[in-house]
């Protein structure tokens, strides 16, 4: 996909997007290849931009207006030029005008509209690759949407049909309002007013949004919270013969630290769908590590050392998810540490861009579970409680004002079983999040 263009409706893997509003013939898409005009329809011979399958995603929106009496028009078509059912993707009103959406010569849905008079219809097409294929028959789901802008009404439900992926040929042609035969457009529909092709899946909800009425925008039922001492120059707060004190400066505090919280987010929220088997056995040798303190048991991970810019307060809320279990034999120990350090974990003396790296800062909150939960069990979510956290204050630039955090584990911490081998741990997910008031 390439960047998008100017134009909100033409986004980024939009290859056409034309309307009446300006020229249907003008290409508003970020590539800009408009197509031929005329009279009333336009194409492009050897069209192999548009020729999209839609084996990895495509969209087609087209609106146009329909007569009851309106039979074999068509109203987009990308395929030959000198055999209609050999194509990318058709829709055309077949000869009893029924809208009929299609693809080579395979007919996947019909649309029998009702329509009394000429109506402005939105024809929505969205493809995807089908997660339940059983083979090349079904290896793509379309979704189909009709909707009536004269009467402000869809015509009948969303509908989702199952297929191959269809064939193209860089030398079709494309056409929006006709089909392009031969050196001149037939069977012209006429009334095309505005049509987009991409190469992304969209939802039936996300082209309602673009082409019949976007949601409004959400508002909250919560009371708005305002500040309520704006110490601003039109304040007059420190004007002569005004007093500011104490009540006043700890309200302007108060209001800027509870700003500062509503701001905070999570330092760390992680979730490992294919968290490693941990063993007594390190492994690889390479990902662990002593971590400082002189610790023989625990392991730091340094998969897990998280650099981080440091959010203000210092202290965060620590809770890792962890599932133990063991492959025969009774349950054993395991102990789970996070550790947070003013600087990386690399050595006292280590110089950083020129500067000597500060002494070590470093705490770390823990816990320790005995439970066997099963290779196949869930596990639980540990608390480990309130964890200072350092911060660098050395005189490297890139290093001022951040914190490194990083996860531990130990099997058999306090050497009480003699079934260590048959231990097994996951560290499946962890959190640290900012605490205010606890400095």
């Amino acid at each position: 996909m390439n960047p998008q263009g100017t134009e909100p409706l033409a986004k980024a893997d939009t290859v056409l997007y034309c309307t009446t509003s300006g020229s249907l013939a003008t290409d508003l898409s970020q590539y800009g290849d408009g197509l031929t005009a005329d009279t009333t329809a336009v194409y492009e011979t050897s069209s192999a931009l548009r020729g999209v399958t839609g084996a990895t995603g495509r969209n087609i929106w087209v609106r146009a207006s329909i007569a009851t009496t309106d039979t074999n028009k068509f109203i987009l078509i990308h395929g030959s030029t000198t055999v209609s059912t050999d194509n990318t993707y058709v829709i055309y009103l077949d000869g009893t005008g029924k809208i009929t959406f299609g693809q080579g010569s395979t007919t996947l849905l019909q649309v029998t509209h009702g329509l009394g008079v000429t109506s402005s219809v939105g024809l929505m097409w969205s493809t995807r690759p089908n997660p339940d294929t059983t083979g090349a028959s079904d290896a793509q789901v379309s979704e189909f949407g009709v909707y009536d802008f004269t009467a402000a009404a869809w015509i009948g439900e969303r509908q989702q049909v199952t297929h191959a992926v269809s064939t193209t040929n860089a030398a079709w042609a494309l056409t929006v309002g006709g089909w392009y035969s031969g050196g001149a457009v037939t069977s012209k529909s006429g009334q095309v007013s505005q049509c987009r092709i991409g190469v992304a899946f969209y939802p039936m909800a996300e082209q309602a949004e673009d082409w019949i009425a976007a949601r409004s925008a959400f508002s909250s039922s919560y009371v708005e919270v305002l500040e309520p001492l704006p110490v601003t120059v039109a304040s007059g707060l420190a004007d002569e013969s005004e007093y500011a004190g104490a009540a006043n400066v700890g309200l302007a505090a108060a209001a800027a630290n509870a700003s500062r919280g509503r701001c905070l987010s999570d330092l760390v929220n992680e979730v490992y769908s294919d968290a490693r088997t941990l063993t007594n056995t390190p492994s690889p040798t390479q990902w662990l590590m002593a971590p400082p303190g002189g610790s023989v048991k625990f392991a730091l991970d340094v998969t897990r050392l998280r650099w981080l810019p440091h959010p203000g307060p210092t202290r965060a809320w620590v809770r890792v998810h962890v599932q133990s279990w063991v492959t025969a034999g009774a349950s054993v120990p395991i102990g789970i540490r996070c550790y947070a350090f003013n600087r990386p974990h690399i050595g006292a003396g280590v110089k950083i861009e020129g500067y000597p790296a500060p002494a070590l800062d470093f705490d770390f909150v823990s816990a320790a579970l005995n439970a066997n939960h099963g290779s196949g069990g869930v596990g639980v979510w540990l608390d480990l409680g309130l964890l200072r956290l350092p911060v660098f204050t050395g005189g490297a630039p890139s290093w001022s004002g951040t914190v490194t955090l990083g996860l531990a584990h130990a099997i058999d911490p306090f050497n009480l079983s003699t079934n260590d081998t048959n231990a097994r741990l996951k560290i499946k997910a962890w959190t640290v999040r900012p605490v205010l008031g606890q400095d």
